[in-house]
């Protein structure tokens, strides 16, 4: 059996009831928030943030994160940090230098590895230089970039408060991540039950390769980052629903066959499907596209969005899909965001890259819920059609 890191069933008949309980603990979150963080947490403001700011995201992330990285990066020598952190800002700025700095990381990640601290290792105080070492940590992964922007923000504004403020306010985040800890859990669990034998799969039997820490994320994490979502979703919405264009953005692992062997076309960093199976996932998603007058783009992998979307001109008065797997949806939403594009995501069912195995195995995700979207969509622009003036 192939063990996963989390598994929806958009297929199957539960897969109905994965997105059913996925919204209502989204709305259960949204209750414990406002009834169990403080007034002045829940209204923090952040102008550099931009309208897509929402205080709730910067607790969530920073004590889960903290919970599960924050005693791992006081072990890392702060010096090895800064060193793997330019190499990764240079991958980004640099792609075409990807598979030579990416031997670097992985080289990086070995050692890291060695010092990751068993899971009920005590969290280190919350002090100025900790922090930044979790911060440094953080970018040094190479997966964090838009999170870390995020972090930072969150955590000069609580300063701004003094110091007695910014330790109540994030004990008071490491608090309600415990609670979200067990509380997802018990709602999600089974969405990632076989996360932590995955994780022992890979501690046991490594890759050296640069992906080697994020195939460790843990079930909290991938739990959060679907949560996440669906509170950006459901806030993007509106936003979404009136641009004039719409493009779905899906990775190349939903394709039927490998790298090797699929016929798609590369045009600067996306690929354009040539059709060359039926079967194909891509080629379903395509005929949607095609009926809801949608344009669909296929990217490599999470890395490849940001390079791709950095010609603004793709994107100009669109509103996005980005399909993806759980670990890549926060940080392509919060991309999306930094550049103001409105955005809305689908979750893959599970990883299906090369990231993630030792062979590609392939995805699926909710085709359902892209019509959803389209269609909705579409009305809307119609309902707009018929009041505009002639």
């Amino acid at each position: 059996m192939i063990l996963l890191p989390y598994k929806l069933n958009s297929a199957s008949s539960s897969g109905r009831q994965d997105q059913a309980t996925l919204s209502a603990f989204s709305g259960h979150l949204l209750e414990q928030a406002a009834r169990g963080l403080s007034h002045d947490l829940l209204n923090l403001r952040c102008e550099e943030a931009g309208d897509s700011w929402n205080p709730l995201h910067g607790v969530l992330l920073f004590g889960v994160l903290w919970r599960d990285y924050g005693a791992w990066a006081q072990k890392i020598n702060p010096a090895d940090l800064h060193l793997t952190a330019e190499v990764c800002r240079l991958r980004d700025a640099a792609p075409e230098m990807k598979d030579t700095l990416d031997q670097s990381r992985a080289n990086a990640y070995t050692e890291f590895l060695v010092h990751c601290p068993a899971k009920i290792a005590k969290l280190p105080s919350l002090t100025a230089p900790n922090l930044e070492r979790f911060l440094l940590f953080l970018e040094a992964l190479g997966d964090y970039s838009r999170t870390v922007d995020l972090l930072r923000c969150f955590l000069l504004e609580l300063s701004k408060g003094g110091s007695l403020f910014l330790q109540r306010s994030l004990l008071e985040a490491v608090a309600f991540a415990n609670w979200f800890s067990k509380a997802a859990e018990t709602a999600l669990g089974l969405i990632t039950r076989t996360c932590d034998a995955y994780i022992c799969q890979r501690m046991e039997a490594p890759r050296q390769d640069a992906d080697q820490i994020q195939r460790l994320h843990s079930a909290t994490e991938i739990q959060l980052n679907l949560v996440l979502a669906e509170l950006i979703q459901s806030a993007n919405l509106p936003s979404f629903e009136q641009a004039a264009r719409t493009i779905v953005l899906a990775p190349r692992c939903l394709c039927e066959k490998d790298a090797d062997n699929c016929l798609a076309t590369e045009d600067a960093g996306s690929y354009t499907c040539s059709h060359c199976s039926a079967r194909c996932s891509v080629a379903a998603v395509e005929r949607l596209c095609d009926e809801y007058g949608a344009e669909l783009v296929l990217i490599e992998h999470n890395s490849s969005f940001a390079a791709w979307i950095d010609d603004s001109s793709r994107v100009e008065d669109a509103g996005i899909i980005g399909i993806a797997c759980a670990a890549n949806l926060i940080e392509g939403g919060l991309e999306a965001a930094r550049r103001g594009i409105p955005a809305t995501c689908i979750a893959l069912d599970h990883p299906g890259c090369t990231h993630w195995f030792e062979k590609r195995e392939g995805s699926q995700f909710n085709l359902t819920a892209l019509e959803e979207l389209l269609h909705s969509k579409q009305m809307v622009n119609y309902q707009t059609d018929l009041v505009s003036p002639l």
